[in-house]
C-alpha cells in the first residue's frame, strides 16, 4: 500500500474492513463537494458522469461507498470527481494540504502563473487595492 495517497496502486478501490476516521474524512469532502454543486447532483448523476469521464462503468453504490467511508477511492477517481464536481482538488480531499484550495483559487493561480510581467503586475496591483479596501492601513501613531 502506498503511504502517500493510502492507496494499493490498483484500478480497484481499497476496500477497509472497518471505517477508519480517514477513508470517513475522505468521504464527507467528496459527499459535500457532490452537494455542493448547483444544481445539487445525485449519487446516480455523479456515477453516470464518472462513468463517462473514465470509460469504465460506476455504479451509485460504489459512489456511496466512497462518501461513507467504506472504501477509499484511488487518486485517479477523486481527480475525475473534482473535475466533475469543478468545487475542490485532489489534495484538498485526500487532506495533503490543511486549507481548502478551491478549483477557483487553483485556476486563479494557474492563469497568474502563465501570465506575463505586465500582466502579472496588473493582477498583483489589483489585487493589493482590492486588499487595501479590505483592509485599510490604520491612522493611529504610535
Amino acid at each position: 500500500m502506498c503511504t502517500l495517497c493510502r492507496c494499493s496502486h490498483t484500478l480497484r478501490a481499497m476496500p477497509t474492513k472497518k471505517k477508519d476516521s480517514y477513508a470517513i474524512a475522505v468521504g464527507e469532502r467528496l459527499a459535500a463537494a457532490r452537494k455542493a454543486v448547483v444544481p445539487a447532483m445525485t449519487q446516480s448523476k455523479a456515477a453516470e458522469l464518472l462513468s463517462k469521464s473514465l470509460g469504465k462503468h460506476i455504479t451509485a453504490a460504489t459512489i456511496s461507498g466512497y462518501e461513507s467511508g467504506h472504501r477509499l477511492p484511488h487518486v485517479f477517481l477523486v481527480n475525475a470527481l473534482c473535475s466533475i464536481y469543478g468545487t475542490l482538488t485532489p489534495a484538498y480531499v485526500f487532506h495533503f494540504d490543511n486549507a481548502a484550495e478551491t478549483m477557483q483559487e487553483s485556476n486563479l493561480l494557474k492563469y497568474f502563473r502563465s501570465a506575463d510581467a505586465r500582466d502579472k503586475r496588473n493582477i498583483t496591483n489589483l489585487a493589493l487595492h482590492a486588499l487595501n479596501g479590505l483592509y485599510p492601513k490604520s491612522t493611529d501613531s504610535e
